[in-house]
Order: structure tokens, then sequence, then C-alpha cells
């Protein structure tokens, strides 16, 4: 780069997709030539809800990637291994690092729990809350925290100051809502 002289390259790509390119290339949505430059080694991986076993491995590095070193996570507690092994993940690893990474994110203390990566607020939609729930003023309120830890970045200290409430108030909340998930 940046020279007028050609320099000869070694390079192998790898490339990944979710898509059956075969199929692509026979109904013209994918090009023949392309496909048969990426098809030299084809490699079939299975998705993460058949590879359980990998899992523990997975978290581990993304607890390396994703720790902050003012804030490491120590241990990690058993309500986290049992939600982060009983999950499908449909969205295979893609899916599990943003957990881990959420979970750190909004995680208060050392341990890692399954409570600090389960507010999630896509998962939460005014247009849901029924006119006839009765609980309405509650799902109101868990997605007004859940918006301001979105906001936030998952800083509960910062999210509870833009709410007006204080952080033992944020911490009590979040806790209630671990316990009776949406």
């Amino acid at each position: 780069m940046g020279s007028t002289e050609a320099k000869p390259v070694n390079a192998r790509f790898i490339a990944a997709t979710n898509r059956d390119l075969k199929h692509a290339v026979d109904e013209g949505a994918f090009r023949r030539d392309l496909y048969y430059r990426l098809n030299v080694f084809p490699i079939e991986m299975p998705p993460l809800l058949e590879r359980k076993v990998d899992i523990p491995l997975l978290v581990a590095a993304f607890l390396t990637k994703h720790t902050d070193s003012m804030r490491p996570i120590e241990t990690i507690h058993q309500d986290f291994w049992r939600s982060v092994m009983s999950r499908d993940w449909p969205g295979n690893v893609r899916e599990l690092e943003n957990f881990v990474a959420r979970s750190i994110a909004l995680g208060s203390g050392p341990t890692l729990r399954d409570e600090d990566g389960c507010l999630i607020a896509e998962e939460i939609e005014y247009n849901t809350l029924a006119e006839t729930d009765t609980h309405r003023l509650d799902s109101i309120e868990r997605y007004t925290i859940v918006k301001a830890l979105k906001e936030t970045k998952g800083d509960k200290i910062a999210a509870a100051r833009i709410l007006g409430i204080g952080k033992t108030t944020m911490y009590r909340k979040l806790r209630q809502y671990s316990q009776n998930p949406i």
C-alpha cells in the first residue's frame, strides 16, 4: 500500500455465513465464481444449542475480552451458569457474547449473576402492555428503568440519577425484576 511497486502477498480468506450459499448460487442470489473461490475447505459448524460443552470456554473468553481491569469478575454465581446452560442461544455465539458483556456492564460486584444480564430493553415495549394488565404501572416502571440503563450503557448509578431515584432503590428494583422476569 502506498507504493508503485507490486509486492507478492500470500493470503488466505476465511468467510462465515449462516446462509446456504449453494442454494443462493442456484437461485442466482450469490455469484457462482465467488462461491467456488470461497468454498475451498468448507467447515460446517453446528449451532451453539448442539455444542453446550463449548459454552463455559466461550464464557471464559468473553469474560477476558469484556472485563474491565478496574472492576474484575472474581466469581460466577451458580444461577448465571444455570441460565447460560439452559438457554437455546438462537443467536449463537454472538448472542452469548452479548449476554456476557451485558452481564458485566450491568453487574455491580465481583460476582457475575444471571440477573445482571437479564434486562433487555427490546424485550419490554409499551405496545405489549394491555389496557387490562393489572401490573401495568410495574411494567411501565420496569420499561423506564431498562431504557435508562440502556441510555447509560448499563451504568446503574447514572440511570438512577436520570430517573431521580436513589441507587439503593435502583438495585432493589433490579433484584425484584430478576426474581420476576418478564
